[in-house]
């Protein structure tokens, strides 16, 4: 009996914490529903910011990958053309 009690509890507790996230999210929504609209009148494009900032990391780091993909080959000796690799 006293299992079954813990276990009603535990049951309660959870759907209790599923609640509040699910709340939670609900509320980060309307939050982001009720904003969007001022700051498009504003001249603030939140979506056209967030693209062009990932548009420049992405940049920054084809060009990081492509200096460490160099520095690879002059370390190792190797020159990499396509999708063959020749030794000098």
């Amino acid at each position: 009996m006293k299992q079954l009690l813990f276990n009603i509890i535990a049951l309660v507790a959870g759907l209790f914490v599923l609640m509040l996230s699910g709340m939670f999210v609900l509320l980060i929504s309307l939050v982001v529903l009720i904003i969007a609209p001022f700051a498009r009148k504003r001249g603030i494009n939140l979506d056209a910011r967030a693209r062009s900032k990932w548009r420049e990391d992405m940049e920054r780091f084809k060009q990081t990958r492509s200096n460490q993909t160099k520095s690879q080959e002059a370390r190792s000796g190797e020159v990499i053309e396509g999708d063959y690799k020749r030794v000098k």
